[in-house]
């Protein structure tokens, strides 16, 4: 729950009516900020290979209609383009005696979430 609470958003959102109004109409938003995973660090299961998950910078827009007043339906996108992953393979011994040593790496991992919402 604390990783949660350490998402750090900072936003601009543009209304030409908010969600308070007697009139329907359009809306558009952008977000922008730093994510930090919730599980920074695993190992799995089967391989056993450790892996480390490291912050990634997002951001987000979302356009809308608003239908009745506090009732809206809404398409939101997020783009993380840096969400950045380390591993550590463990040590494999082969069947013809050969070894090979643990090997660690760095990749990058793009994450895009789409999400239709009714409000």
């Amino acid at each position: 729950m604390t990783k949660l609470l350490k998402l750090f958003f900072i936003t601009i959102i543009i209304f030409n009516n908010i969600a308070f109004a007697k009139e329907t109409g359009f809306y558009i938003g952008a977000e922008g900020g730093i994510v930090e995973p919730v599980v920074s660090k695993f190992r799995h299961k089967h391989s056993n290979t450790e892996i480390i998950l490291k912050k990634s910078s997002m951001y987000s827009g979302e356009i809308g209609y608003i239908i009745y007043p506090q009732i809206a339906i809404e398409f939101s996108a997020t783009y993380q383009p840096k969400y950045r992953l380390h591993y550590v393979l463990p040590q494999q011994n082969l069947s013809n005696g050969l070894t090979i040593p643990k090997t660690p790496g760095n990749t990058t991992v793009l994450s895009n979430i789409y999400a239709k919402s009714y409000l």
